[in-house]
């Protein structure tokens, strides 16, 4: 049993409900690990997701993991920079109103003969776009039904990668992730390198990825072959990463860089994570209070079940 989740709209009902829940553990010989628990929320963060009570009502937003990538960019540093960021931004420009519009001053930056000097007005409509790329309708919430496309790019610097899912038979962007590489990948082989990566943005979403099957899209055509591959010298590190893949069930499949507008901006424009931030938070961090509450609520029930029992009937015995 994993992510026992209790909801309700009153604290008295919640009670209740934790101590029915506490029962049916202790009928099955279930334990629960305080370090794990967290109790009397209005706001917690699960698979991806921010769930909360806004204005009394229950509300799910975006977690900020998943947009993180796209936070990360500051700003447009060069010509090949706004080249970069106007072929992604137009591959989702049927999603963003009026884009070839917003984009004029950036794109103006790309002319050959053109002096490179952002003005105010620039800046603005580069972070009004990041805005509208984090936003509905661009940003979607994933369902159980639609296959899961992802697009992973793998530079010198870093990894980048978009996750599509399949929804009314078009495929719509669910998160971005990018992630600067260790100093010892350079000294990687180009394709231990595109593996590298490629298992790195798979586990970044491994919370919608595991047990079902998706698409894996590289444009190392390297990659698709060694995975199906039985016979060929593999050296130990191309070993470890597939054993972490295993776990996963996906089809790897070519796809030109040229075609992976998010992936391949994103891993060259890392972002700098001390761990792997896209993941949703474990239920840790626990004050003291809450631990003694538990304990409180535990020692509780335990009497409740041990007045029952007594108050079985039995048989006298005979003096």
């Amino acid at each position: 049993m994993d992510d026992c989740l209790i909801h309700s709209k009153w604290k008295d009902h919640i009670t209740e409900l934790m101590i029915h829940l506490f029962c049916v553990l202790i009928k099955y010989g279930l334990k629960i690990s305080l370090k794990k628990c967290q109790f009397f929320r209005t706001k917690l963060v699960y698979m991806g997701h921010n769930i909360l009570i806004q204005d009394g009502r229950p509300c799910i937003t975006l977690c900020k993991s998943r947009i993180d990538a796209i936070n990360a960019i500051t700003t447009l540093k060069t010509p090949k920079d706004c080249h970069s960021f106007c072929g992604m931004v137009n591959f989702l420009g049927s999603f963003i109103k009026d884009l070839q519009t917003k984009l004029i001053p950036i794109c103006a930056l790309t002319k050959k003969g053109v002096k490179f000097d952002k003005t105010t007005s620039c800046q603005q409509v580069f972070e009004d776009i990041k805005h509208a790329l984090k936003s509905p309708p661009v940003l979607v919430m994933p369902n159980t039904t639609g296959l899961f496309q992802l697009q992973s790019d793998t530079s010198k610097i870093g990894c980048g990668v978009a996750l599509f899912q399949v929804q009314n038979g078009i495929p719509r962007l669910c998160g971005y992730y990018s992630r600067k590489l260790p100093a010892a990948a350079q000294n990687y082989g180009i394709t231990e390198l595109e593996l590298f990566g490629l298992t790195i943005n798979i586990t970044a979403f491994k919370n919608y990825l595991l047990h079902v099957f998706f698409e894996a899209y590289v444009d190392h055509s390297a990659i698709p072959w060694l995975m199906k591959a039985k016979t060929e010298t593999k050296t130990t590190r191309i070993f470890r990463l597939l054993e972490i893949l295993q776990k996963y069930h996906f089809a790897v499949k070519y796809q030109p860089g040229k075609d992976m507008y998010i992936a391949e901006f994103l891993s060259h424009h890392p972002e700098t994570h001390t761990d792997n931030d896209i993941l949703p938070l474990s239920f840790g961090a626990f004050d003291s209070h809450r631990e003694n509450f538990l304990r409180v609520m535990m020692r509780s029930m335990t009497k409740t079940l041990l007045s029952k029992k007594s108050a079985d009937p039995v048989t006298p015995s005979s003096t």
